[in-house]
């Protein structure tokens, strides 16, 4: 099989095919064409990503041996600070989610805060009414007491 069979068959494109293994679609082409021999890290890795579509296949999968001063040492070398990179930006990604979430939950903590407060304030409000009224019934009881109101009434 080769991998331009296996890439039509799962109905990918160069560049769609390239990125589930982390290469560029660029890779994939000069792979298909037989410009470049597919490295054994990257048969490794069509091997996990395709498995699925290459049973009772792939033995027929070139692969070159890697010689570390040639262009598969090269390739597999930035596989490797791509993978080390996808891997960091994974890590990043996993600290972002949790601290939106984090925030998210401030958030919500700080509208049930923001809502009491405001629910508070309306209690007040009310108090104060209440207490105004209070004063003013007072002043009554006062003034009946005292009989200031009756002099009132009685000068008039």
């Amino acid at each position: 099989m080769n991998i331009k069979h296996l890439r039509l068959k799962t109905g990918l494109s160069q560049a769609a095919f390239g990125e589930r293994i982390g290469l560029k679609g660029q890779s994939i082409l000069l792979y298909e064409k037989g410009e470049r021999n597919i490295p054994e890290s990257v048969l490794k890795l069509i091997k996990y990503e395709f498995a699925e579509h290459l049973e009772g296949e792939g033995k027929e999968v070139k692969v070159k041996e890697l010689n570390p001063s040639g262009p598969s040492w090269e390739m597999f070398s930035e596989i490797s600070e791509e993978n080390l990179k996808l891997r960091n930006n994974q890590d990043h990604l996993n600290r972002l989610k949790v601290e939106v979430s984090r925030l998210q939950n401030l958030n919500e903590n700080n509208k049930r805060d923001y809502d009491m407060i405001l629910n508070k304030v309306k209690d007040l409000e009310k108090d104060k009414e209440y207490l105004k009224r209070d004063k003013e019934m007072l002043q009554l009881h006062i003034e009946t007491l005292t009989g200031r109101n009756s002099d009132k009434s009685q000068t008039s």
